[in-house]
């Protein structure tokens, strides 16, 4: 499945740091968040990364689930 791309500078995008696969996803629609709690966890090479939330909002989808593969910059979070 072909994820849309994270936008650079939409604030409210989180995209994935590097091609993976993401292994746990730590928060749910609305949740809120305050920046650095992590939001999910890919691998890649049999190294683990977390992604933290770079600042405070309001999760409003989930586009990357457990056991997706992704590509560097596909977009996994939306916040409202």
């Amino acid at each position: 499945m072909k994820h849309p791309q994270s936008e650079e500078e939409n604030a409210k995008h989180v995209g994935a740091p590097m091609t993976g696969m993401v292994v746990n996803v730590k928060v749910t629609a609305g949740d809120k968040v305050s920046k650095n709690d992590p939001l999910l966890i890919m691998e890649a090479m049999k190294m683990e990364a977390t992604v933290y939330a770079e600042h405070d909002g309001i999760i409003g989808q989930i586009l990357g689930k457990a056991k997706d593969s992704v590509e560097a910059r596909d977009l996994l979070i939306i916040y409202k």
